[in-house]
């Protein structure tokens, strides 16, 4: 009797795990790596639920920064390093 509750222990925390990493890798991952890269996060997640999470990463890799993102990033540099920028 001892037995099967441990068995059943440890199905619920598999399952626990199994659940958390399906979240991570179809909903977490999707976003934040869209954001940081300027991208649309409910288009990222849509799409890796129809390709696998593998070739989503890959492409979001290979795409890299948006347009807007890149001149956001180039725009904040120059303010940053501007000594008339007010501070």
């Amino acid at each position: 009797m001892e037995e099967n509750g441990v068995e059943l222990f440890v199905a619920i925390v598999a399952g626990a795990f199994v659940v958390a990493l399906m979240f991570w890798l179809l909903f977490y991952l999707p976003i934040t790596m869209a954001k940081r890269r300027g991208r649309s996060p409910i288009g990222w997640v849509l799409l890796f639920w129809f390709i696998t999470p593998l070739w989503g990463v890959i492409a979001l890799m290979i795409l890299g920064d948006s347009r807007d993102k890149i001149r956001q990033d180039i725009l904040s540099e120059v303010k940053s390093r501007c000594p008339y920028n007010g501070e």
